[in-house]
């Protein structure tokens, strides 16, 4: 039982991960304010459960098979956005960036949350196994992906999430988005707002 696959920490996370899970699990069954107040605490254990992992050594030379196919990744999507309506918001992936040249990264909250849904089933599925040498590459994988792909839209969606509960400024960002292929105007968004409040300059 000296394997990183069963340190403290990783069983921590993966407690986390199954509670999240489970919840992504039973979109048909959830009020949309219940959902949110319970995504919201299981975001931020998440995050910080998903920090203290330190990625092991690979020791396969090529991926370890996901469990989610797009059949399943789509019908997670299309659940979170009936459920979400139109609390569904496009917001900024990186909404605190200091690179003034960078293209900023518009996601849906559905798609921030069906991403996460995605690599937290991979992970788990293969972590259920049992096979230590598997274990040892998703739990990479999964590093990499929290990293590289979710982590930081975590972070943003938090940000919402924390608005959406304990401030009236997510009825303001509903009224404003477009929900539509075109660039939102967000001039008057919060995140907007505290970015150049931050930062002190101006995208124009």
């Amino acid at each position: 039982m000296n394997s990183v696959v069963f340190t403290k920490e990783v069983i921590e996370f993966v407690t986390v991960a199954k509670e999240y899970c489970i919840v992504m699990d039973s979109l048909n069954t959830m009020e949309r304010e219940e959902f949110v107040l319970k995504i919201h605490k299981i975001n931020s254990l998440l995050y910080l459960k998903a920090s203290l992992l330190t990625p092991p050594q690979t020791i396969y030379e090529i991926e370890i098979d996901r469990y989610v196919t797009e059949e399943m990744y789509g019908n997670t999507l299309v659940s979170l956005q009936r459920l979400l309506d139109n609390y569904d918001l496009s917001i900024l992936a990186d909404p605190y960036t200091t690179d003034v040249e960078k293209e900023n990264e518009w996601v849906y909250i559905s798609e921030i949350l069906a991403d996460t849904y995605q690599s937290l089933c991979d992970f788990l599925s293969v972590y259920r196994t049992g096979n230590e040498e598997m274990m040892n590459d998703a739990l990479f994988e999964l590093i990499s992906d929290f990293k590289e792909l979710w982590g930081h839209k975590l972070l943003a969606l938090q940000f919402v999430f924390h608005k959406t509960l304990y401030t009236d400024e997510y009825l303001e960002l509903i009224e404003r988005n477009t929900f539509d292929d075109s660039q939102p105007n967000t001039d008057k968004w919060f995140t907007e707002k505290r970015r150049k409040d931050w930062y002190g300059y101006d995208d124009e």
